[in-house]
Parts: structure tokens; sequence; C-alpha cells
């Protein structure tokens, strides 16, 4: 380090706190010699914070009983569909779309089925494919 830090670190080294006055002493001593205050009971603090709660609760209460019973909440409402009208009527010659499906589910569910299994017969040979009722196709 250079000279002037030594001569600054000198001089904190000689710096001391200064001492309490006598007049501060007095006080202290006097302080001291007297009896301690009571602690002051906060029993107002409480009481007023009880009340509040009190209030609260019935306010509560009655708020509730004011409302009635809650109302069972309603089922949900199914979704409305929409009936798919065909522009045209189809013949079951027709290749197999989605709208000749519907319109065939919309004639009936039994016409609908009678459709698919047309389309299966035409879309699966039997020569092509073995049956599950026949056994001589797994030999």
């Amino acid at each position: 380090m250079d000279d002037r830090m030594d001569e600054f670190e000198e001089r904190l080294r000689s710096l001391r706190p200064v001492g309490p006055t006598p007049d501060l002493e007095c006080r202290v001593s006097a302080g001291l010699d007297g009896e301690p205050a009571a602690a002051k009971p906060r029993i107002g603090i409480w009481v007023v914070a009880a009340g509040l709660m009190a209030a609260t609760l019935v306010l509560c209460v009655a708020l509730a009983r004011l409302a009635g019973p809650a109302a069972a909440p309603r089922p949900p409402q199914p979704a409305k569909m929409l009936a798919l009208i065909p522009r045209r009527d189809f013949t079951a010659d027709d290749p197999p779309t989605r709208a000749v499906y519907s319109a065939a589910l919309m004639r009936s569910p039994e016409t609908l089925d009678a459709l698919l299994d047309k389309h299966a017969r035409s879309l699966m040979p039997p020569e092509r494919y073995p049956s599950p009722w026949r056994n001589a196709d797994l030999q």
C-alpha cells in the first residue's frame, strides 16, 4: 500500500467512540429505578374482532336463507340433429357413397342394413375370400 493509505488507516485506528453524557446516564438510571409499566390488556381489540366475525356469520346465514334452496342443474339437452335431405331418390344400383347410405338410413335402419349387405357382397366375391362357415377353405 502507499503512504496515503497508511496515514488514513492510522487516523482511523486513533478514533474512539464518545462516551455517554452525564445527562443520559441520569435519565437511564431514573427509568430503570421506577417500576415497569404493566402491559395494557388488549381485550377491546379482541371483542371488536369477535363481534365482526359473528356479524359476518349472521349475514352469510341470512343471505343463504333468503336465496332459498339451490336449484338442481338441468340435464343437458340433446343436440338437435338436422336431417339430411337427399337431392334425389337413390336406387339400390347407385355406388356406395355417404349420400346413398344417408338416404337409406332416412327410410329405415333395415333398408340401410340391406344396402350395406348388397354392397359388401358385390365388393367381396365369395370365391376370393374364405367363408368362416366352410371348413373346406381352411384345408
